[in-house]
């Protein structure tokens, strides 16, 4: 919402006011009270926190065997903020540099097939923290399994996407845009 104010209005004013003591604000300037001079100022404002967020993806397809907990890589990013994501080094990692709360999410589009249960897994620094299930996938459509989480990251955790499936033999899971791994840090 924006108000407009007629600034010879606002100068007026604020001339009337005791405690005020405010200049013309420039961008990312507070108003804040100074105690010793009992005056309300305009400040600069404290830089606030980095956006570090990552969404990736692959540019084909994987192919997930039965019963194995399988961690997808990617090579692709729509973003990366901060080198969170390396398609080089540790492909299948997002690693955090900034200690704080992230939102996590994953979506995992497996091949049709009517048998068994399709999961997707979000495992920091190794260890499994969250997990979605379809079950009884259907036999003409594709199953779309999505997961998310809000964790608190060290700087240097990492995240990882893992695809599972119980179909009895191999499984695709299909890559461009229909599976893909994201985080973003919450200010």
């Amino acid at each position: 919402m924006s108000i407009y104010v007629d600034h010879k209005l606002l100068k007026h004013l604020l001339k009337k006011l005791k405690d005020v003591l405010i200049s013309a604000p420039a961008d990312g300037e507070v108003l804040t009270y100074e105690a010793a001079s009992k005056k309300w100022k305009n400040k600069p404002g404290a830089a606030g926190p980095s956006m570090d967020k990552a969404r990736i993806w692959n540019t084909a397809n994987w192919t997930v065997p039965t019963s194995t907990s399988f961690p997808l890589t990617f090579n692709s990013e729509n973003y990366d903020t901060d080198n969170l994501h390396d398609p080089a080094v540790n492909p299948s990692r997002i690693t955090v540099n900034d200690a704080g709360y992230y939102l996590v999410l994953g979506c995992i589009c497996y091949a049709p097939n009517a048998t068994g249960i399709r999961r997707a897994y979000i495992y920091v620094n190794g260890a499994w923290v969250s997990m979605n299930s379809v079950l009884n996938a259907g036999a003409t459509a594709s199953a779309f399994v999505v997961v998310s989480d809000v964790r608190y990251l060290n700087a240097g955790d990492y995240l990882e996407l893992y695809a599972w499936q119980n179909s009895g033999g191999d499984l695709t899971v299909y890559g461009v845009a229909s599976t893909w791994f994201g985080a973003s840090r919450i200010p």
